[in-house]
């Protein structure tokens, strides 16, 4: 199991992103996560991320979008937070 301080400046939390469905893909359904989201880092900060630093890969959909391991670098929304911060 991970300790927590090896997260260092990572994204832990972030609001919640609708996926897997078509009325959460329009701009209606996506509501704030257009304009952006928070997100709680392990150095105890938040910060409003814009939606523009995580729109592609968001925007490619579930699954592998959010984070993709199998590829130098890691790739997907996960890695945008982190390096937004």
């Amino acid at each position: 199991m991970p300790k927590l301080s090896q997260f260092k400046s990572k994204a832990l939390v972030g609001d919640a992103l609708p996926v897997n469905n078509a009325f959460w893909q329009t701009e209606k359904g996506l509501g704030h996560v257009t304009k952006g989201i928070n997100v709680f880092y392990q150095d105890a900060s938040v910060q409003w991320v814009p939606y523009s630093v995580f729109k592609t890969n968001y925007a490619a959909g579930a699954g592998t979008a959010m984070l993709t391991t199998s590829t130098t670098p890691n790739t997907g929304v996960w890695i945008d937070l982190d390096q937004f911060h």
